[in-house]
């Protein structure tokens, strides 16, 4: 059963013929452009067969780079080896190559990105799974998107269609949204380099995870309207991943109408859908617009569907916020003991995995549902040690220029405690630091969170009897959300 694994160490000491010079340049090239991780002989074999040399002249090669360069070569399945070498001799050969063989090495580099790419579009359904087993094709991509970048190789749509696959590995697999909204940048502007369906198709489908900011949305909604009237071109689990992308970003503006009406489509496509990540997402969204709509009760149901599949995934992560949500939905049901219990399992889950993977929005959201639960018990302590620690979490996507909306939660409950600590002037800089993020994303005017933000500015204001601020927050108000308040200072503040 293992004469088909080819043990490149016995052929070396076999191997004395003449080695093809160009051949031999061409691993060289390749292995460089790969970088210094282990790389899987199959891929190597892969990309150059269709080039037309034989599958015994590449393991020859292969034997003799191993001879030269002192290459550690294993095994790592029944018919699968790799091969690596020193990064500092990788990095010497790149900068000979570049500077003597340029064109060779564009031409190796978009061999490479159609062989990359051809991979992971087979693969496309499941690829959670796939890289999961063949570890050495996602170090492969990103050590190879590396290189691309340091040399200023020229982009087209193979390499820029790979970019869009590390996109989805960094922000569901690896669930580091920072590098994911970078990465976002450098892919948006070059999507007219692509004419693939699919491709684009999935770079939408992950525009409403990424949280991205205000000005991108427009454009980026009518850019998946026009895609989705191709949707004949899309299997079910694709259009599938478009509406809930779509719905996501109608719920982030406040726009449940038209976010209830794409998450209806995802739900009918779960029917044709088996993927378990894929129908966990859409049941959260599913009861995300049912908690919008403060339909309680409906959104339980979907969340309890969501966590039924549980069983069925690898890594926890990906349950996360579905308990966060469910936390928020029983404190809204004022059944504080089960939120507590889910708070706290969603917290020793993100704990339980290093930093920095553990500073993840997931742990960020637990950690304000968890705050919340404690001004419920009044421990104003703990509720203030929790918020802290998520608005640290969220400052590190703000240093890139980004803002996550569930940030203005964080600093509404942070307001909370201090209001009800009697801590007016720090309860106003929380809700204030709320609304400037709300401002952020353009239709928070229907927003029922920086509504009743505002009815807290209003009764600090009143508490203080000041009669300059409260005027000034009561016409934001009434502009704002077309709600007269009448109240004079001294009414509005026995009122609540």
């Amino acid at each position: 059963d293992n004469k088909s694994f080819v043990n490149v160490q016995e052929s070396l000491k076999k191997s004395l013929a003449q080695i093809n010079t160009l051949l031999f340049h061409n691993v060289l090239i390749i292995f460089s452009l790969l970088g210094n991780a282990p790389i899987s002989i199959d891929l190597v074999k892969s990309l150059l067969q269709p080039q037309g040399f034989k599958e015994v002249e590449i393991e020859e090669a292969i034997s003799e780079l191993a001879t030269l360069f002192y290459g550690n070569i294993s095994r790592i399945g029944n018919e699968q080896a790799s091969f690596s070498i020193s990064q500092s001799i990788q990095h010497q050969l790149i900068s000979i190559f570049w500077e003597e063989h340029p064109e060779k090495v564009k031409e190796l580099s978009q061999i490479i990105a159609q062989g990359l790419l051809k991979i992971f579009k087979e693969n496309k359904n499941d690829l959670y799974h796939y890289l999961n087993n063949n570890p050495f094709y996602e170090t492969s991509l990103k050590e190879f998107l590396k290189k691309v970048e340091t040399l200023k190789i020229p982009l087209n749509s193979d390499i820029v269609g790979l970019r869009i696959f590390q996109l989805e590995n960094l922000l569901f697999f690896k669930q580091d949204q920072v590098e994911a909204l970078k990465i976002f940048n450098t892919i948006y502007p070059l999507l007219n380099l692509i004419d693939d369906t699919f491709l684009k198709a999935l770079f939408y489908s992950l525009t409403g995870p990424l949280n991205f900011s205000h000005q991108f949305e427009y454009d980026i909604i009518q850019n998946i309207h026009n895609l989705l009237n191709k949707s004949s071109e899309l299997n079910s689990q694709e259009r599938l991943r478009i509406y809930n992308s779509l719905g996501l970003i109608y719920l982030l503006q406040a726009d449940t109408g038209k976010a209830k009406e794409q998450i209806h489509c995802s739900l009918e496509l779960l029917k044709e859908v088996q993927n378990n990540l894929l129908r966990i997402s859409t049941y959260y969204l599913a009861a995300r617009s049912c908690n919008e709509r403060e339909e309680y009760l409906q959104a339980l149901a979907y969340l309890d569907q969501a966590i039924e599949l549980e069983p069925h995934l690898e890594d926890k992560k990906y349950i996360l916020y579905v308990y966060n949500l469910k936390a928020s939905v029983l404190m809204s049901l004022e059944r504080y003991k089960e939120a507590d219990k889910l708070c706290d399992k969603s917290i020793q889950i993100c704990e339980s995995y290093s930093k920095p993977h553990n500073q993840t929005d997931s742990y960020a959201e637990a950690l304000i549902y968890r705050a919340k639960v404690d001004l419920y018990h009044r421990d104003f302590n703990s509720a203030l040690e929790k918020t802290e620690m998520a608005l640290k979490i969220y400052s590190n996507f703000s240093k890139e220029g980004h803002k996550i909306l569930e940030e203005a939660y964080a600093w509404s409950i942070k307001g909370d405690t201090h209001l009800l600590k009697n801590e007016l002037t720090e309860a106003q800089f929380c809700y204030t630091n709320s609304l400037n993020i709300y401002k952020d994303w353009g239709e928070y005017k229907s927003s029922s969170k920086a509504k009743k933000t505002y009815k807290k500015l209003l009764y600090i204001a009143s508490t203080l009897n000041n009669h300059h601020l409260f005027d000034s927050y009561k016409s934001l108000y009434n502009t704002l959300f077309k709600e007269g308040l009448r109240e004079s200072v001294s009414l509005y503040h026995q009122t609540l």
